[in-house]
This record gives C-alpha cells, structure tokens and sequence, in this order.
C-alpha cells in the first residue's frame, strides 16, 4: 500500500537538517545591565547624606563687642554768653565762626563799641537780683519760673480772646501785662548764672563791673564785650543759652528737667548781630533713661561722688562738678560712657553722676572733655546711650549642651578629639548665647567649637 507524502514544512516540530532552530532573545535592559553599579553608588549617596545630616560642624571662637543702647531726650550744657550788638547793617569780623578767641583778639578791624553798654545790661541783671533776693533753694526757684511761664500762657490766651472780639481796651492792658511778665521771665532767664549767689557776692561783682565803665570807644574785643571767659566764638544763638548753661548744673533735679522738658525758646529770627562765646573747657550731656535700665558703671560713678564730695568737703553737686574740672586726674578714673547722634557719630565721656527723676526715669550726667565743638548748638536732642558694652564670644544656641543642671561645650582639642568644657551664660538671644571670656577661662581666642553636637 502507497503512503501518502506528508508536508514536513507544516510540522511544527519537524524541522529540515539544514534549518537552524531559531529561539526568541530578551533583551536586557539598562537597570539589569547595572544593577550592581546602581546599588553602590545608591549606598555611596546615602551615606554621603547621613554623613552630611548627621555631621558635626564646628566655629572658630573670636571676641567681639555686644552693646545695648537705649535712645534718651538728651540735654548738652554748655558754658556760654552772647550780646546782641543790635546793628542793622553787616559787621565785618576779622575771625571765622567757630574759631577760638582770646580776650584780646580783635574781631573787627572797623567796628568800635561803647563799653558802658555791656557793663550796663550785667549791672542790671544784678540789681534786679539784689531786689529780688536770691535762691537759696533750687525748687523755689524753678517752681517760681514754672509759676510765671503758666501766666504767661494764660494772659495770652486772654489777649487772643479779646482780640478775637475786637475788644482794644482789654488788648492794651493784656499787652503791657505781657510784656511786664517776659520781661520778668527775660531776667530770671539772665540770672540763672547768678542763681545761688548771695548778696554779698552779687555786691562784690556788681562793683567789679563799675570800676571797668568808660566813655572811650574800644576795640571789638571779648573782654571789651565784659565776657567772663575766653573760648570759641559763634554769631547765632539757640535761645537755650541760659536755660543750658554750665552755671546752672547745680540746680539739676526732676524739676529742672520738667522745666527743660517743655521749655520753648523764644524766636531768634530778628537778631542781627550775635556774638556768642563758648568756654571749649567743658560740656555736660543729660541723658534721661529708664530707671531699670542696667547702665555700666553707674554704681561706680554714685560711690565715686559721695567719696570725692566727703574727702573734700563738697556740699552740693554744683561744688562737686566744679571741683572735678580742676583735678582732671581725678575725672579720668571715672567710668566712661558713650553716645551717638542720629548721624551715627560716636562721643565718648565721664559718667559722673546718676539722678533719680520721677518714678520710673534717671538722669545720666556725662561730662565731656574731650572735642564737642559738633554739640555747641544741639542743646536739646535725642541720643542713643550705651548703657552696656561688653566683650563676648557668640556662639550659636544649639551648641550648648545641658547635663546635671549645668551647661557645657564641645571643644575640639589639638589631638581633633571632642572635650566636655562647662561654661557660664552671660545673656541669651534669639538663636545665640553670649558667653563672656573673663567668666569663662577655659575658652581661648580660636577655639574650636562644635556648634551642632549630635
């Protein structure tokens, strides 16, 4: 029997000799081909973050000045006088503003002065003082100035009232009211030089001042001009001359600041030729601060004062500022203070004394020595005081460590080992601690600190 012939290339399973089998390949993909690599490097990166999380970072120690300023209504005293020569027409100087003068410099090649004049206007202010007693008490004094420039604002107010209606009788009689009562105010203001002088030494000044009357006219001089004092000369006035003088620091008290506090100085728009001479010997700065308020130095200046007024029978502060200006060795052991203006100059001066004022304020008294020429006309200003100046190392809040109720540092030593170093906190802020060097002697310049310690 025939066999029928099969179709061997329709067998799937059979396959000619000559045929290669063919298979189906898979491809490896990239993360197959590297998988190994992957997974190191993926290790390598991990612990290179860990190392950078977990990492202790350090800083280098270095000392630098932390100041605590607080801004305070400042009052600068200084030791002044002016005349007012009253001419109408420019007087032709032969010194700048600002320059120092002595008694006999000539300040004008063309301008000559009746003496008896200046000699005058001083002898009236004393007699004026003659007839109304001196103060020997400073609060009658300022209550009594206070009194009159309370009057003033009301017979003021009662002008205005009357002007208001046209009433001209009543005007007239407000007006010379007023004007008896600025003139009183005007020579209280001018003899506030003179404020505890007795009347003995008032006589004694009084006859001084006659025996230099002369009918002769003289050089344009300060001592011509009868000034007490040589110094720089100046051709404007504050109109806070007499209420900030140096003469009058003995009267300083809560009172006296009230006073200056809203004292308003009269317009110097219609002087016409000023001259004005201040004594570079010396200033004050005022300086009010709240009383809670840390001020280094302070208990030092107080214990100073009632030690230097005792050992040389001082009885009141003016004595006592008036003494210190002699004995200059004396003023520079006193504590300094310093200052800046809101043009960010910096002064540096003695702190000499500390007065309460009122329940909650002090009165800072600075006393200057050293250039203040860019002060003579500030008078009545704001400045920020540096109440506190201290030398601190600055380290980050997180690098102190608390262990049994005391606190440490990390030092890192020469040999790049970690040692526990205990320190003592001079103040806290946001994110730093101050830590002072003279409280903490295990700490050096250049120390290496760990600021991050795990």
């Amino acid at each position: 029997m025939k066999k029928k012939n099969k179709d061997l290339n329709n067998n799937p399973i059979m396959t000619s000799k000559n045929a290669p089998i063919k298979r189906k390949r898979h491809r490896k993909t990239f993360f197959q081909k590297r998988y190994k690599e992957i997974i190191i490097l993926g290790s390598i990166l991990v612990f290179f973050l860990f190392s950078i999380l977990h990492s202790e970072n350090t800083i280098i120690l270095n000392a630098e000045k932390d100041i605590t300023t607080e801004t305070a209504d400042s009052y600068i005293f200084t030791n002044s006088e002016y005349v007012d020569l009253n001419e109408t027409t420019p007087i032709k100087y032969t010194v700048k503003e600002g320059q120092k003068v002595g008694a006999n410099t000539i300040l004008s090649k063309t301008y000559k002065i009746k003496t008896n004049k200046y000699i005058d206007d001083a002898i009236s202010v004393i007699d004026w003082r003659l007839q109304n007693n001196s103060y020997e008490n400073r609060d009658v004094f300022f209550k009594d100035l206070n009194e009159l420039e309370e009057e003033i604002k009301n017979v003021e107010n009662e002008y205005n009232q009357a002007k208001s209606t046209n009433n001209t009788t009543k005007m007239n009689e407000y007006s010379t009211e007023l004007t008896k009562l600025k003139s009183q105010k005007e020579m209280m203001q001018k003899s506030m030089k003179y404020i505890f002088a007795d009347d003995e030494t008032l006589k004694k000044l009084k006859e001084e001042l006659k025996s230099k009357r002369s009918s002769e006219e003289k050089d344009l001089t300060i001592s011509n001009l009868n000034f007490s004092f040589t110094g720089n000369i100046y051709f404007s006035r504050t109109g806070y001359e007499e209420v900030l003088n140096t003469n009058v620091m003995a009267a300083l008290d809560g009172d006296y600041v009230d006073y200056l506090k809203n004292f308003k100085p009269e317009s110097t728009s219609e002087d016409k030729s000023i001259i004005k001479i201040v004594n570079n010997q010396c200033a004050y700065v005022c300086a009010v601060v709240n009383k809670n308020t840390y001020v280094d130095g302070e208990e030092d200046a107080k214990e100073y004062n009632v030690l230097v007024k005792k050992n040389h029978d001082l009885k009141t502060d003016g004595e006592y500022y008036d003494y210190l200006l002699t004995r200059v060795d004396i003023l520079i052991t006193y504590p300094t203070i310093k200052f800046e203006d809101n043009e960010g100059k910096i002064d540096e001066g003695y702190l000499i004394n500390s007065l309460d004022y009122g329940e909650d304020k002090k009165t800072l008294v600075i006393c200057l020595k050293d250039e203040f020429s860019h002060l003579i006309n500030v008078d009545k200003t704001k400045l920020d005081i540096h109440t506190n100046e201290v030398t601190v190392y600055k380290i980050p809040k997180k690098a102190i460590i608390e262990k049994n109720g005391k606190t440490y540092v990390y030092a890192v030593t020469d040999g790049n080992l970690k040692e526990l170093v205990e320190v003592k906190i001079y103040s806290e802020e946001f994110r730093t601690v101050l830590l002072k060097p003279s409280e903490n002697p295990d700490l050096t310049e250049n120390m290496e600190i760990i600021s991050n310690p795990t």
